[in-house]
């Protein structure tokens, strides 16, 4: 009966040992891999006790092509093709900017000339971005010609940096990015990620916990649930945030074939003469 059980055990361990799934990056040199981003959000801020509402919604693609591999290390030449934002504010003014041509317009023509202008990341196959390269390059081209001052040309490559720059980009990319796990993951198993970050307003870190949900023939199903808080907290510059996160990972690649992610941002105490808090949900695919 002992050597039955031990032949029983041994026969199955194999099925048992395929249960847990290394989930990482496997991307192909020469390939380009893209991302369309849909984001819409709600803004509500409080300033000085006046309240104000502002809708945003925001459209771009984003294209990959890997240059180069070296020890699991891949460095991308990444390039928007497009960046479109519209805002309702709350009065029933409406803003829109684009990319699709010059414009006079100092955010347009920015866009415009940031989707002629690549730049470069390297990042790991477990999707943590070690370097971004040429920013300042996008950054510069896109204030190129425009009819103002040197003193309102820094003011506003600072503005663009705070939200387009290096720390911006790593942060707000890893969002979805750094989401692998370092071990094999069995079904419904976790495992934890931290990221920073950054903009003009916010310094803070990103803590997630990751599910694995579902694996399939064609895709890995997996959930995240996160929080958001500031490296620096005090009672007049509180900050807090949550999210929840939903991807579906190419199985043999891993690259993200789609995501949703759900995101609450408070700053401040909501009784107090300033207070801000946003609601954005984002989607993003691989098409």
């Amino acid at each position: 009966m002992k050597f039955l059980l031990l032949l029983l055990l041994f026969v199955s361990a194999p099925t048992l040992f395929a249960q847990k799934s290394m989930i990482q990056l496997q991307l192909k040199k020469g390939k380009t891999y893209c991302h369309a981003l849909d984001s819409h959000s709600e803004v509500f801020q409080k300033t000085n006790g006046k309240t104000t509402k502002t809708n945003m919604h925001i459209s771009a693609r984003i294209t990959y092509k890997v240059k180069s591999i070296k020890k699991g290390v891949y460095n991308l030449e990444t390039q928007y093709t497009k960046m479109n934002i519209s805002m309702v504010q709350g009065d029933g003014n409406e803003l829109s900017y684009q990319s699709d041509k010059p414009s006079e317009d100092i955010l347009s023509n920015f866009f415009y000339q940031m989707c002629k202008t690549p730049f470069y990341i390297t990042m790991n196959s477990f999707g943590e971005i070690l370097s971004v390269k040429g920013i300042d390059r996008v950054v510069e081209n896109g204030v190129k010609g425009l009819d103002l001052s040197a003193e309102q040309i820094v003011k506003i490559k600072d503005k663009l940096n705070e939200s387009y720059g290096e720390k911006a980009f790593k942060g707000n990319f890893e969002i979805i990015t750094l989401i692998y796990p370092k071990i094999a993951v069995a079904l419904n198993e976790s495992w934890f990620t931290e990221t920073a970050i950054y903009s003009g307003q916010i310094q803070a870190k990103l803590k997630t916990n990751y599910r694995l949900l579902e694996v399939n023939a064609d895709y890995l199903k997996v959930q995240g649930e996160s929080e958001m808080i500031s490296d620096e907290q005090t009672e007049s510059l509180k900050l807090l945030g949550s999210g929840d996160i939903n991807l579906s990972l190419d199985k043999n690649t891993g690259w993200i074939h789609s995501a949703k992610v759900d995101q609450v941002l408070r700053i401040g105490n909501k009784e107090d003469a300033n207070y801000s808090f946003t609601k954005v949900k984002t989607t993003y695919s691989d098409q």
